[in-house]
């Protein structure tokens, strides 16, 4: 009699478990619709929406799903949790309707709203990978990617004219992972900035990769147009610097555009162009040719050539991949942002100027100086940009004509600027100045530097130039 009641109670304890664990298993609303940010339908556009798999719990159930109450432009395909279908002229509005999932546990039901619009979305304008070149470091462009160390901050933005809205509405800035579900806690929007920020985790294992969705909308609460992007954390970090460049071509140039071999590096070392394994280009146009064993880009520049951007991606034998960014500007564009003006010494006195960077529109630039014969005291140093030398002390009061001229590192044609050096003859106080054109700026970098002088002599001057603000 004990054990038959023993046996009851176990029958029953089982009995127990099993209706408490059906009960705990019944589905459940874990991520609300209208919290995935779904898109906006337009009048007479076909209209798609995916639900996310974590909109109801448990994840792994084998859901059935229907709605009802909708309007009568919209259904629900239940094996891929998307909804379709094309709102017409007297759909516009928002309405609602019921989502519904069911499992062999139970049935859940959800309200769900949707907004039908008959203006045009907004749209996304250019190419992201440009932008996200600028302030982060990409290492594809299809899909663009961005790459973080683990245990590193970041931080990289997009600009605000990302979108464009041809009626010229608010927009309305959002960001999630792109099958709808929150972005991860170590990564953080700011919807005014359009900025991305946050410290990359460390994680178990490496790479690891997320996808995301960058959101604009005309409607609150719905997406109108989306840029989507991965953000990959590895422990290794290969990258162009810088990864968007400008290259100015004009028709008839010969384009030998080598640069790109000594901007590689892997987590701020440079790495030599044999340590890549594989290098591919895309938006090449039809003149140019690419070396993927010396990441060259060469081509003879058509009189009609137009602008365009060159994407580089390279891969190395870890399998870590970077990206650059060429955008080539066609036309005679300057290669100077500034002038260079006149600039002072005296005689006898040690002269030394650098040419400063804010003075030419683009950095990667051929430098060469043209002098007079009679002016061999001085030296110039293209490494460096360094205008230099010594003033003999009998030389008489002249202007020194000279020609600075600049070229991309295409070896391409050239661009001049004149530039004068006035030679006065020496003073008593040997200070001097330059006299250079624009605005005087304590903290331009076209300040030089004194050369030392030689021992024995007395002069206790010091070359003082006025610095340069070029624009």
């Amino acid at each position: 009699m004990a054990r038959l009641g023993l046996g009851i109670k176990r029958a029953l304890l089982c009995a127990l478990i099993a209706t408490t664990s059906a009960v705990s298993a019944a589905p459940s609303v874990t991520f609300p619709f209208n919290s995935q940010v779904p898109t906006v339908a337009r009048v007479g556009e076909p209209y798609l929406f995916q639900f996310s798999s974590s909109t109801f719990a448990p994840e792994a159930s084998n859901f059935t799903y229907s709605i009802s109450s909708q309007p009568g432009w919209l259904t629900v395909d239940s094996a891929t949790r998307t909804l379709t279908g094309t709102p017409g002229q007297t759909d516009a509005g928002a309405s609602t309707f019921t989502l519904t999932a069911a499992d062999e546990t139970g049935i859940i039901h959800m309200g769900c709203t949707l907004v039908v619009s008959a203006d045009p979305a907004p749209q996304l304008e250019g190419d992201i990978s440009k932008q996200l070149a600028a302030s982060a470091n990409l290492s594809s462009t299809e899909p663009p990617t961005v790459t973080i160390l683990p245990s590193t901050d970041f931080s990289f933005s997009f600009q605000q004219n990302s979108f464009i809205d041809i009626v010229q509405r608010k927009l309305f800035y959002y960001a999630t992972l792109t099958d709808h579900t929150p972005l991860p806690a170590w990564l953080l929007f700011d919807a005014t900035s359009m900025t991305f920020s946050g410290n990359a985790p460390m994680l178990s294992a490496f790479p690891q990769s997320w996808n995301v969705d960058l959101i604009a909308s005309d409607v609150a609460g719905f997406a109108g147009a989306t840029a989507s992007f991965t953000i990959a954390i590895g422990t290794q970090q290969l990258a162009f610097v810088p990864a968007e460049q400008k290259l100015n071509i004009s028709g008839g140039m010969q384009l030998d555009f080598m640069a790109l071999q000594k901007q590689l590096y892997r987590n701020g070392a440079p790495i030599p162009v044999p340590g890549v394994a594989k290098a591919s280009a895309t938006g090449l146009p039809p003149w140019a040719s690419f070396d993927s064993a010396t990441l060259a880009i060469t081509g003879t520049v058509p009189a009609a050539a137009s602008d365009g951007s060159i994407s580089i991606t390279v891969t190395d034998k870890l399998g870590d991949s970077a990206t650059a960014v060429v955008n080539l500007v066609s036309g005679n564009a300057s290669f100077f942002s500034g002038s260079v003006g006149t600039l002072t010494t005296y005689a006898g006195q040690a002269f030394a100027y650098r040419f400063p960077d804010s003075l030419f529109s683009e950095p990667s630039l051929d430098l060469t100086l043209v002098l007079p014969p009679a002016a061999t005291w001085l030296s110039f140093d293209q490494a460096s940009r360094e205008l230099q030398g010594t003033v003999p002390t009998q030389t008489m009061p002249t202007a020194i004509a000279a020609t600075l001229m600049a070229r991309t590192s295409t070896f391409g044609a050239a661009q001049t600027q004149a530039f004068t050096i006035d030679v006065k003859a020496a003073t008593s106080s040997m200070t001097t100045t330059s006299r250079p054109t624009g605005r005087a700026s304590p903290t331009d970098s076209s300040t030089p530097t004194p050369l030392p002088v030689a021992a024995g002599t007395s002069h206790t001057g010091t070359y003082q130039p006025a610095a340069l603000q070029l624009s």
